[in-house]
């Protein structure tokens, strides 16, 4: 860091870009997306032949964070989209966001709480495939349900799969073409398929 600093404040392309780099991958200082910008751009100014692509991808990260900034305000104001929105970026850790599986599923509950079916999906979801996690199969079918209690068509659709193949749930066949139905009649075109292979 240290000679990175002191070679990209004597106006050294190497220094500033690899100084724009550790900020940019908060590599042994604290990410910071609009000091990446700023040093990949005077490295541009420069004519670094590197400098103009990270320049770009730095914009483009600077942006993002700005974004999700929004995102979690108007979360942290009851806007139960965004509680989804700001879930699956925890849930996938973009954004530069750290992945954080508790905290995704704090924000899904949020929007559950007021009744925004996407967020009982979405726990679904997570316990479904498990997310790097150990799979729930049971608990992801009382979100797939809760989801479609709340008029969800992909809730109903997970649920007649969880049926078909049995996660979760006792496998039952005749319950699982009742579900697709039901999504069916809500127009989900992939439960439509489902129900006439079942």
């Amino acid at each position: 860091m240290k000679w990175y600093r002191k070679a990209a404040e004597q106006g050294e392309v190497r220094g500033q870009i690899g100084l724009g780099v550790m900020f940019y991958h908060g590599k042994g200082v604290v990410l910071d997306y609009a000091k990446a910008t700023k040093w990949f751009s005077k490295a541009a100014e420069h004519g670094g032949d590197d400098a103009a692509k990270w320049l770009k991808a730095a914009r483009y990260a600077q942006k993002r964070s700005e974004d999700v900034k929004r995102y979690r305000a108007a979360a942290e104001q009851g806007d139960a989209g965004m509680q989804v929105k700001i879930g699956t970026i925890y849930r996938y850790g973009r954004s530069g966001v750290t992945k954080d599986r508790a905290e995704a599923m704090r924000w899904y509950r949020m929007a559950v709480d007021q009744g925004y079916s996407p967020g009982a999906y979405e726990l679904g979801e997570m316990l479904s495939y498990g997310n790097r996690t150990a799979q729930d199969h049971v608990d992801a079918v009382k979100w797939y349900r809760k989801a479609a209690d709340l008029g969800s068509a992909a809730g109903l659709k997970k649920l007649g799969e969880m049926y078909r193949t049995g996660k979760g749930v006792g496998k039952d066949l005749e319950e699982a073409k009742k579900w697709y139905r039901k999504a069916a009649e809500q127009g989900n075109a992939g439960a439509k398929k489902a129900s006439m292979h079942e």
